[in-house]
């Protein structure tokens, strides 16, 4: 007769169980799941050992061959007055074009399942915002290398447009802008919008004034002290508040007054939030990037809560966040006084408990909490900087102070060295963050062909494959090493080591000769 088995498992994330199936499979049974979080986990569970020998888990393959479907083109039937698909070359003529004001482009390779929802957003976006001097372009960047090199496009679980102008004037210079698309249409729609208002408002009158105060959720206003003679438009202040605006577009209405109004006082930036002054006023200053993180941090809260939504925007403003894992009252504590003490420096935010797995970024295990770490932005490769001893306010500000000083060293996330003895000749190694200056670096004796992959890569079983013969084949060739490095689990400078994207589909390999170097040969 029939044989039933439950398998219970508590999930590490959420899932959306109405996009969730199951079937069989000849003798087996194979089971989707729909992550309600948009990003990158490769667990199931929170124990590892829960799944025992019953369940295999195979990141590689996402359906069966011979279910796989032709994906589809959301672009077909929509009439080029609203999008149009473009060569390289025609949206390089496009971006020049007398009349273009802006380009807004999907670049996304056609092969991306994970774009199909944003190109439908954008295409809904295009029949309203679509003019002769708007442009909504696609290009197939799998048909363009040139352009997924330029614009850094991967296929990921966020998708991007580019806003792309051209310069004023005689200046032809061109200029782009990487936009994330959120998961809310309306979201989209409003951020595309605010791409169109001027990047500084001017503003001459108290009834402008209380108008833009009132104008966005948060406003910031610079306050310019003129001198006799001189124009605002030429002070150093004033283009660093372009540059702040620009940065914020979207996040935060910035503009700017040279007039005595309302008993304001420059050089200074005033911020309203619901048409309320805040309580603390900022210095205006000529640098930019310093106005941008200034005014950026007060889109977010004092303390935040971590949203993948919300990483671009950190990393648009360029601010470094603290992050806080633990929900003790006093750690709670502590991150105000912190978040309080560093507002406009650095950003924090308060870790969910289904999100402690970051912690492993700094080289901690997941239940090692509670901790805190320091990230220089939410770029996957970006380095991180975990705070060490007590998590009182004293030691954790003696730990910013040395990241913002630039001498506290950096913490790498590493697998464990595997033990000597598991290493059989003819065989791949296992590399690891630890080892791998002994393995690849000033120190290595052998030379080394190393693969750098990612366990749910679409080819990885084909190239481990590939690399167990390679590694028999020289068996008895000395001096050389063949060896693997898992990126999920392990930090990857890929600043030094060049191919390996966030979203790469398939695993590189490197030559490494001893005592160091390397470069790509797959």
């Amino acid at each position: 007769g029939d044989i039933e088995n439950d398998v219970e498992l508590k999930l590490r994330e959420d899932i959306v169980p109405e996009d969730c199936s199951c079937k069989m499979i000849k003798t087996e049974l194979f089971c989707t799941l729909a992550k309600a979080l948009p990003h990158l986990f490769d667990r199931l569970t929170r124990d590892a050992n829960a799944l025992g020998g019953s369940v295999k888990k195979d990141w590689s393959r996402w359906k069966e061959e011979e279910d796989e479907e032709e994906i589809p083109d959301p672009y077909e039937g929509v009439s080029p007055d609203i999008v149009r698909q473009m060569t390289q070359k025609e949206l390089e003529q496009a971006v020049l074009e007398r009349r273009t004001k802006l380009v807004i482009g999907d670049f996304s390779p056609s092969w991306c399942t994970s774009a199909v929802r944003a190109k439908t957003m954008f295409i809904n976006a295009a029949k309203q915002l679509a003019s002769p001097t708007v442009i909504f372009a696609r290009v197939d960047s799998k048909e363009y290398p040139e352009i997924a090199r330029h614009y850094n496009i991967a296929c990921g679980l966020q998708s991007h447009v580019y806003l792309v102008r051209r310069g004023e004037g005689l200046d032809r210079t061109i200029s782009s802008e990487e936009l994330v698309v959120p998961a809310v249409e309306a979201e989209f729609m409003n951020a595309l919008r605010s791409r169109f208002e001027a990047k500084l408002v001017h503003i001459t009158t108290e009834k402008e004034l209380e108008a833009f105060k009132k104008s966005y959720k948060v406003v910031a206003l610079g306050v310019l002290k003129v001198g006799w003679g001189e124009k605002a438009e030429k002070m150093p202040e004033y283009d660093a508040l372009v540059k702040a605006a620009t940065v914020t577009r979207g996040m935060v209405a910035v503009g700017y007054t040279d007039k005595s109004l309302s008993g304001y006082v420059g050089n200074v930036i005033k911020v309203f939030k619901g048409g309320k002054e805040h309580d603390q006023d900022f210095p205006l200053t000529s640098s930019g990037a310093d106005m941008g993180r200034v005014i950026g941090a007060e889109a977010f809260p004092t303390v935040g809560v971590y949203e993948f939504a919300n990483r671009d925007l950190y990393d648009r403003i360029g601010i470094p966040v603290i992050q806080v894992f633990g929900e003790s009252r006093e750690i709670m504590y502590m991150a105000q006084q912190i978040a309080r003490k560093y507002r406009g420096r650095l950003g924090l935010v308060r870790m969910a408990p289904q999100h402690y797995y970051m912690i492993e970024d700094y080289g901690r295990r997941e239940y090692d909490v509670p901790g805190v770490g320091i990230s220089a932005s939410f770029h996957w490769n970006a380095l991180k900087y975990l705070h060490e001893g007590e998590i009182t306010i004293d030691a954790v500000t003696n730990t910013v102070e040395e990241f913002l000083a630039g001498t506290l060293a950096p913490s790498f996330k590493s697998d464990a060295i595997p033990h000597p003895n598991l290493h059989k000749p003819g065989k791949v190694k296992k590399i690891v963050h630890k080892t791998l200056d002994t393995v690849v670096g000033a120190e290595s004796k052998n030379d080394t062909l190393i693969m750098i992959y990612r366990p749910w890569m679409h080819s990885i079983k084909k190239y481990q494959d590939v690399m167990g013969k390679v590694a028999d084949a020289f068996l008895n060739v000395t001096g050389l090493t063949v060896g693997s490095m898992d990126v999920s689990a392990n930090f990857f400078n890929s600043n030094v080591w060049r191919g390996m994207g966030e979203m790469e589909e398939d695993p590189c390999i490197y030559l490494c000769p001893a005592g160091g170097g390397g470069q790509k040969v797959l």
